[in-house]
């Protein structure tokens, strides 16, 4: 079963651009978590509370970072934390607005890991 956490908006003040990490800049991420349901009759301590998982991804964010890949690396760490249950997860986080001259759209990184 895939538990997802899909197109959260958070500002954030990452990136190799000194100007990214003073004044910050938005983000979009996504989050997919694969865990083994089998059972019928589940309790949320079966599962994955998303809300904790949304907690956590607040406060990992909270911490500026110059590189995207680590912070989903550390994000990643503090699901996995918390949930030992996990069996994989996949976190995208995009850049929107970044200090590159003339880019339109979006730039960022999508990181997988299974455990």
């Amino acid at each position: 079963m895939k538990i997802i956490l899909n197109d959260i908006e958070l500002y954030g003040f990452h990136g190799v651009h000194e100007l990214e990490r003073k004044v910050g800049v938005n983000f979009i991420v996504d989050i997919t978590m694969q865990i083994n349901l089998t059972e019928k009759n589940l309790q949320l301590h079966d599962t994955i509370d998303y809300a904790e998982v949304f907690s956590i991804l607040k406060t990992e964010f909270a911490i500026p970072t110059v590189l995207l890949e680590s912070l989903a690396i550390k994000i990643s760490e503090a699901i996995k934390n918390r949930f030992p249950q996990l069996l994989s997860v996949s976190i995208k986080l995009m850049k929107i607005g970044a200090a590159i001259d003339g880019l339109q759209g979006k730039v960022g990184i999508e990181f997988e890991k299974s455990f």
